[in-house]
């Protein structure tokens, strides 16, 4: 599927190991002398994918990655890997622990075991390496110096192991993203979601003008059975007109957002309420319409990384294949700063968040998985 696979190098780095766990036995694993390489390496070529570390549990986000993204749209995130990272020490065989005067790694690495490493080597000089399998080759060449690096490193560079285990989290995760060029579509797309973002300050706006009524549940006695999102994602684009949506998401908004959003009870007026509920399902509507034109983009040029699930009518892997964690965090984000603005409450602002990532967006996804393989 893929031409090659790029990643952090040389050989030994859990870059790599992130980069194994793709499922592409026909494409070469090709080292690469720093994050930036990877990009380069894949402006070249366009049907190669890119494995880089975004994120770790213990140090937080990998800059240089993050910067990149930041800066080209060109990107498309089309896989997350989650790892457990696990560091040892090693150094040239026969080197008592006592005697270890440096030690190299890459900085994340070395922030990962920041706290071991003073127990370990309380006199050692720290010194920074581009990568944890360039800190094993750097050990393997001076007496008195020791690496942290993955324990194939050792295999591969004839290191000893004097620690296993020294990250300071037992659960240190770094998580990775498998990232490839745009083609057209996805240009078309990430116009596409400028719209997106006005809609969701529209809607955010209208949640948090609703969260300041009761739920007034008497006003929704007439509420249906609450269906799967899937069944829910199915019957939303079967309906035509605007109207016949909103009858689909009723049942939707006064089950799930409106108990999430709003505080039990009755309000004595509930006209405003009555009028708030209708901008709220309007804005609703009007946001989810806007799937489908995503999904009808991802159609007129499907990435490779949805043409397999496709071919396959496998709509769980549909939906993983279009999952992009990157935007979904920035959609999070921004509804939590629109919240904010609108009225400075945290609580109320975690509470439309939380709706958004576990409702809406989900919501959202199914839409563009049924029309995707439905239609």
């Amino acid at each position: 599927m893929f031409s090659a696979i790029y990643y952090l190098g040389p050989k030994g780095t859990h870059s790599q190991e992130a980069a194994r766990e793709l499922s592409s036995p026909d494409a070469a694993l090709v080292p690469c002398v720093s994050i930036h390489a990877i990009f380069d390496a894949l402006r070249q070529d366009s049907r190669a994918v890119g494995v880089i570390p975004v994120v770790n549990s213990t140090e937080g986000p990998v800059i240089q990655a993050i910067d990149e993204l930041k800066v080209n749209s060109d990107w498309e995130i089309i896989q997350r890997v989650d790892l457990p990272i696990h560091h040892c020490l090693m150094a040239l065989k026969g080197t008592p622990l006592e005697d270890v005067r440096c030690v190299y790694s890459h900085p994340q690495a070395l922030g990962q075991c920041r706290r071991t490493l003073k127990q370990l080597c309380p006199t050692a000089r720290v010194t920074e390496t581009a990568s944890t399998a360039l800190a094993a080759v750097r050990a393997s060449t001076e007496p008195g110096a020791a690496a942290v690096a993955a324990a194939v490193s050792a295999e591969l560079h004839g290191l000893e192991i004097l620690a296993r285990d020294i990250q300071d989290d037992p659960e240190n995760k770094t998580r990775f993203y498998v990232i490839k060029q745009k083609n057209l579509s996805m240009t078309k797309l990430a116009q596409l979601r400028s719209l997106i973002a006005s809609l969701d300050e529209t809607l955010v706006q209208a949640l948090c003008q609703r969260a300041q009524f009761r739920i007034n549940a008497g006003l929704y006695r007439d509420r249906i059975q609450t269906e799967s999102l899937e069944e829910l994602a199915a019957e939303f684009c079967r309906q035509q007109t605007i109207a016949g949506r909103a009858r689909v998401l009723r049942m939707f908004y006064t089950r799930i957002i409106l108990p999430a959003l709003c505080e039990p009870g009755d309000d004595t007026d509930n006209r405003k309420c009555i009028s708030t509920d209708g901008s709220c399902m309007n804005a609703l509507v009007q946001r989810l319409n806007l799937a489908e034109h995503v999904a009808s983009l991802k159609s007129e040029e499907m990435p490779d990384s949805l043409r397999v699930p496709y071919e396959r009518n496998d709509s769980d892997a549909m939906e993983e294949a279009i999952t992009n964690h990157l935007v979904e965090a920035q959609v999070i984000h921004r509804t939590l700063e629109v919240a904010r603005q609108r009225f400075p409450s945290a609580e109320l602002s975690d509470r439309i968040a939380n709706l958004y990532e576990h409702w809406i967006i989900p919501l959202s996804r199914k839409i563009q998985v049924y029309y995707l393989l439905k239609r």
